[in-house]
């Protein structure tokens, strides 16, 4: 889309030029060398987010329609350098104009969409960071093929398969940004069990979604924010698509939370889950949110998506109380 968007504005800068002026043969091979090299540039550039606002847009389509104008002018003032050539000067200057506007939007939104505009976030006192790959693995395997690291993001590539985390974890927060890909589907299943073929027959799952892109967006139980199936969510804002939302899971006992961007979309417990449980896909599983402690997974759908600043605290688990405990506390 945005390399289309650069090329036809290239071409429509070029013509621009062709009708307001005549031009040689020179200034035409000026124009196609300009046209070619500006259709180069767009290929190496063309990274524009999904749901890039429009400011960046316009600067894509501008610094596209100014490359070809530039080298046609260079050209004509070469031709004119014993005489003033205003069509050319102006033509230069409002290529300057259009780089120095459009530049500095394309630079920021590259950085973003790489995940260099933000940097490595400070892991909260108590949070175990879990943005390397070497916490991960295949789900019932090894390595982690179909997913890379990427500027302190998690990016699921191609198929390879669910990955999860190399530990296991009972009550906790979990803490996460998420960025899904136009159409795109995934999710963050808990306390999942390897016992299970797959995981989504153990761990209940938050919803990761394009709602506007995907079937499964127009059921609210499973749209982006959802516990999958089960319980909709509440009160969610979501971002556009292709950029980050802010999420979290907290596990504690039998008592189960979503937050998406600032707002605890989901608040259910495992006891008041069971009839929907028993109506749902999930009830030929009875291992599902059986578990007390299990593995996060991160699901590949066979859709692009990104996490990053995954970090999680264990709740501390309560003392037993001993019979030293008993007798000093005089019980």
């Amino acid at each position: 889309m945005a390399f289309a968007l650069w090329c036809v504005s290239s071409l429509a800068g070029a013509f621009l030029v062709t009708r307001l002026w005549y031009s040689s043969r020179p200034e035409r091979i000026a124009l196609g060398v300009g046209i070619a090299g500006s259709c180069l540039a767009g290929f190496l550039l063309a990274e524009l987010p999904e749901g890039a606002p429009r400011v960046g847009l316009v600067s894509f389509a501008a610094l596209g329609a100014a490359i070809p104008v530039a080298a046609w002018a260079l050209v004509m003032a070469w031709a004119a350098r014993s005489r003033p050539f205003p069509p050319a000067t102006i033509a230069l200057g409002g290529c300057a104009v259009v780089a120095v506007l459009a530049i500095p939007n394309l630079v920021a939104m590259r950085r973003a969409t790489r995940g260099e505009a933000d940097p490595v976030a400070t892991v909260e006192p108590g949070f175990v960071s879990l943005d390397d790959l070497s916490h991960w693995h295949l789900f019932r395997g090894t390595g982690h093929r179909g997913w890379e690291s990427r500027h302190g993001e998690i990016v699921r590539v191609s198929a390879g398969g669910d990955l999860a985390s190399t530990d296991a974890w009972g009550d906790y927060e979990l803490r996460f940004e998420w960025k899904i890909s136009r159409g795109g589907n995934s999710g963050v299943m808990y306390r999942v069990s390897e016992r299970a073929e797959k995981p989504w027959q153990s761990g209940p799952e938050f919803q990761i979604l394009d709602d506007a892109g995907h079937a499964d967006g127009k059921d609210p139980l499973t749209s982006a924010g959802a516990l999958y199936g089960l319980v909709a969510p509440a009160g969610k804002t979501l971002g556009p698509v292709g950029t980050w939302n802010d999420a979290a899971i907290l596990v504690d006992g039998d008592s189960i939370t979503h937050v998406l961007n600032g707002h605890a979309v989901v608040r259910t417990t495992l006891a008041s889950l069971r009839p929907a449980i028993a109506a749902s896909k999930f009830a030929p599983f009875s291992g599902f949110a059986a578990e007390r402690e299990g593995l996060l997974v991160l699901q590949d759908h066979g859709d692009e998506v990104a996490f990053r600043h995954l970090r999680i605290r264990a709740k501390p688990k309560a003392p037993a109380i001993t019979p030293a405990l008993v007798h000093s506390n005089g019980r």
